[in-house]
């Protein structure tokens, strides 16, 4: 155990199923972390269109996993059994996603090494025109993702479906647990790991905390989530997380305060 988060208190707004690997080491580094889940999870239900669309995957050439969750929800839908996609050649959207199917029997898995997010996905020479064009490939995703992945590869001469396999809710705070938050335990850091958690976080605090909430740093995942966190009004300062695993995330944290070169 490390002292070189004390004093720290670090807000974690990842989903709450995914939250406490980081807390507790923020914990173990004598830091305080602050559990403030911006988004729910939920797997979708079977119906179905879903249930076509995962029963046409062996007839696929390859398989893209855009998260962690992607890989869980998956996983649950097809009754703890991702053996269906063993001999494709699969794609993940970073390590941690990665690691999240190597961790359910899929060892093979093709993934940036550095960034985890679409354009880092989409540089990738196997993901390159020539290799795609006229192939199936099938991205398994929440509902409502980005479109880009699926342009891009099409743009490429891929012939693109989606399995949406969860949803993202945003989470709601009453006005008593927002107040603690900014008056009582005022955050140094604040971990934010998707778009839609950080804008669920800006719409939810009101503008008597808007300033203390824009004015404090951040660790946020990839440029494109900076260029968001900058374009609603956050200048606290930014520190990129290299990648979307609990380690990518820590050391980020250690960046931001300083106790690790960049």
């Amino acid at each position: 155990m490390s002292d070189e988060l004390r004093g720290k208190k670090i807000l974690v707004t990842r989903p709450l199923h995914q939250a406490e690997p980081l807390c507790h080491m923020i914990e173990q580094a004598s830091g305080t972390a602050i559990r403030l889940p911006m988004l729910e999870i939920q797997p979708a239900k079977p119906d179905p269109e879903i249930e076509r669309k995962l029963s046409e995957i062996p007839r696929c050439d390859a398989v893209v996993f855009v998260s962690r969750n992607a890989v869980n929800s998956a996983r649950k839908l097809l009754g703890d059994d991702l053996g269906c996609i063993r001999d494709k050649t699969v794609f993940a959207v970073g390590r941690s996603t990665a690691d999240a199917l190597k961790a359910v029997g899929v060892d093979e898995v093709i993934y940036p090494v550095e960034g985890s997010d679409s354009e880092s996905l989409l540089a990738l020479p196997l993901l390159q025109a020539p290799n795609v064009r006229n192939k199936k490939i099938v991205i398994i995703r929440g509902q409502g993702g980005r479109e880009m992945l699926a342009e891009s590869l099409r743009q490429r001469g891929a012939k693109v479906e989606y399995v949406e396999v969860y949803r993202r809710v945003p989470t709601v705070y009453d006005r008593e647990t927002l107040a603690r938050l900014w008056h009582e335990q005022r955050p140094d850091l604040i971990v934010i790991s998707s778009g839609e958690g950080l804008q669920n976080l800006f719409d939810m605090v009101t503008s008597e905390w808007k300033q203390e909430l824009i004015t404090t740093p951040l660790v946020v995942l990839g440029r494109r989530m900076a260029e968001q966190a900058e374009s609603i009004g956050f200048t606290g300062g930014m520190v990129l997380a290299d990648e979307a695993s609990d380690e990518g995330l820590m050391k980020a944290i250690r960046r931001s305060i300083g106790v690790e070169k960049t």
